[in-house]
Order: C-alpha cells, then structure tokens, then sequence
C-alpha cells in the first residue's frame, strides 16, 4: 500500500472530493472528521482546504495509532499530584479525557440537529412567505377580472 500512495501525486493544497478520494471516504465523512477536528483542515470561506503533507501525516498516525502529544504531557503534570491524591491514575485520567470527547461530540450533535431544525424553520418561513407573496399577486389581477368583466 505504501508503495501505491508513493506513486499519487498530490497537489499541495485540496478540497474535499479530492480528500474523499485519495483517502476513500464518503465526502460527508471527510466534512465530518474536518468539523470535528479529527482530520487536519481549516475552511477558506464556506469551503474546507486540507494541506496534502498534513492529510498524509493523519494517516501515518492512524496506523501507527493514537501518538501521546506534547499536550498531553503537560496536562498530565499539571494533573498527576491531584490524581495521585485522589488514587486516580493515567487510565484514570485517559477514561475522563474519553468521557470530555465523548460530551463534546454530543454537544456538536446537538448543535447540529439544531441548526438543521433552524434551517427547516427557515425554509418553511421562506415557503410561507412565498406563498403569502404569491396570493398578493394574484389578488390585483383578480381585482383586474373583475373590473373587466
């Protein structure tokens, strides 16, 4: 497999077709993982941009799998003193940290769901309107039919 991914020239910057294709996803996954920070990317307007160089150093960590980073590090020497008073542990704090994700995910879900219910809300306040819109013009020319007749 390496040896394939040596031979896809990339360019230096894509968007999220190109992601889903290269890494074989659904674009609504790529769009997804890009939302939630699990995959390298930052947005350029209304559209999300991945750096080629970054996208391949994802997926060397996913199979190498998760890499303990310098800020876990500090978190964990800020936090080992109190964890070891309270008898808690590094799988202690890992489980918590699982639990943070784990709300956090929720949160953005809910707050997608709300969004979605907003936008719905909108789109039937546009169709009303509309349709408001379209009684006003059809009563001037009933208004005219009748005077014609």
């Amino acid at each position: 497999m390496a040896e394939m991914e040596e031979r896809v020239t990339l360019p230096a910057l894509l968007d999220v077709k190109q992601v889903a294709e290269y890494l074989g996803l659904h674009r609504v996954t790529v769009v997804d993982f890009a939302r939630s920070g699990r995959l390298p990317a930052f947005k350029v307007g209304r559209e999300w941009r991945f750096r080629a160089d970054e996208i391949r150093a994802w997926m060397d960590e996913q199979r190498r799998g998760p890499v303990r980073d310098d800020r876990f590090e500090r978190l964990w020497e800020k936090l080992a003193a109190p964890a070891r008073a309270a008898a808690a542990d590094m799988e202690d704090i890992n489980e918590l940290l699982a639990e943070i994700r784990g709300e956090r995910k929720e949160e953005e879900e809910t707050a997608t769901g709300e969004a979605e219910e907003e936008e719905e809300g909108d789109a039937k306040r546009a169709s009303a309107a509309d349709e408001e819109n379209g009684d006003a013009e059809r009563a001037p020319n009933s208004a005219v039919e009748a005077a014609g007749e």
